[in-house]
């Protein structure tokens, strides 16, 4: 089994499609920021597959692939679509039938315990405070959440960049 952006999300880049939809990639190998994409592509890795099956890989286990706006992907805003960054549905499947013909298996870093500020559910407690019927999935401080400020430390609930001191804590 090899793991495929374990460190660093990246992906080979497709020569078959662009999917960018206007996005400036960085250039290929620079050192990884928090906000800019490399561009790797899922087609990508079904070009690098004959080598990974003379290999020996039998298993691919993906990082985070659902819509996201997160390079990392770790704050998913859409958990039954694959980032149209990566190629989007087609380019998933794609990848499954292709890797499938070689005995490989695809496996899914699935974080559901983990979304982003543009998920349904968090924009629901934006909206309607602790009367969402998501409001439990959530650890809040008060009400009305601050979504933004993490860097600054503002934000009022607990999140991956933090609240209380700073630190991520109590994460579903």
């Amino acid at each position: 089994m090899i793991q495929v952006a374990r460190e660093t999300p990246r992906f080979a880049r497709a020569s078959q499609e662009d999917s960018s939809a206007g996005v400036e990639f960085q250039e290929w190998g620079a050192e990884p920021t928090l906000r800019d994409f490399q561009g790797g592509h899922l087609l990508g890795i079904v070009e690098k597959l004959p080598y990974l099956e003379d290999l020996g890989v039998n298993a691919l286990y993906l990082c985070p692939i659902f819509t996201s706006s997160a390079n990392h992907r770790y704050h998913p805003t859409d958990f039954f679509s694959v980032d149209p960054l990566l190629g989007g549905d087609a380019a998933f499947d794609t990848l499954l039938e292709e890797a499938h013909k070689r005995g490989m298996r695809i496996i899914l870093d699935g974080v559901f315990n983990h979304t982003g500020r543009g998920h349904a559910a968090f924009i629901s407690c934006l909206e309607n405070g602790p009367t969402s019927p998501y409001a439990d999935w959530y650890t809040a401080h008060s009400w009305p959440l601050r979504a933004y400020g993490t860097e600054r430390g503002e934000v009022n609930y607990n999140c991956w960049g933090g609240a209380v001191g700073g630190e991520a804590q109590g994460r579903r």
